[in-house]
């Protein structure tokens, strides 16, 4: 198994859901209903979004350790990476299935992110607020100018 393999396998992995794939961390971050779940990066480890509570439990599985931003600087209790050597067989599917349940499934997906006023995807302007008028067009002075260099 390469590190350009691990995208493909967590894909495969993640069947049916709704995904969405974005480039960070990187690599190729899997979003599953606009929640992030897991990053295949391109040294071959998978970065996977976790429930703070089981970090330590988790950590203590072979293959596990701290999700790092650069150099030693924690990404914090909600972020674990695994070795790409434990994602081999079922490894990979039991590690997306800890990143899985951390979406607590009875939520509905995060509210849109788009400014009030601006159109919804449907063409609707958003609820929040009503579209602003329209604004008056300034008008560039047209009179000929009085003056002119001189050489």
């Amino acid at each position: 198994m390469t590190g350009p393999d691990l995208p493909e396998r967590v894909r495969a992995a993640l069947g049916d859901r709704r995904t969405r794939e974005v480039k960070m961390f990187g690599g190729i971050s899997f979003m599953v209903d606009e929640r992030m779940v897991a990053a295949a990066r391109g040294d071959g480890d998978l970065l996977l979004r976790i429930d703070p509570a089981r970090r330590e439990d988790l950590l203590a599985r072979p293959g596990a350790h701290e999700a790092l931003m650069g150099e030693g600087r924690s990404m914090g209790p909600g972020w674990l990476a695994v070795d790409e050597a434990a994602l081999t067989g079922a490894g990979l599917t039991e590690w997306l299935g800890h990143a899985l349940d951390f979406r607590e499934p009875g939520l509905k997906p995060p509210a849109s992110r788009r400014r009030p006023g601006v159109s919804a995807p449907g063409g609707a302007p958003s609820p929040a607020r009503a579209p602003t008028p329209p604004q008056p067009v300034r008008r560039l002075r047209t009179e000929p100018c009085r003056w002119a260099w001189v050489t």
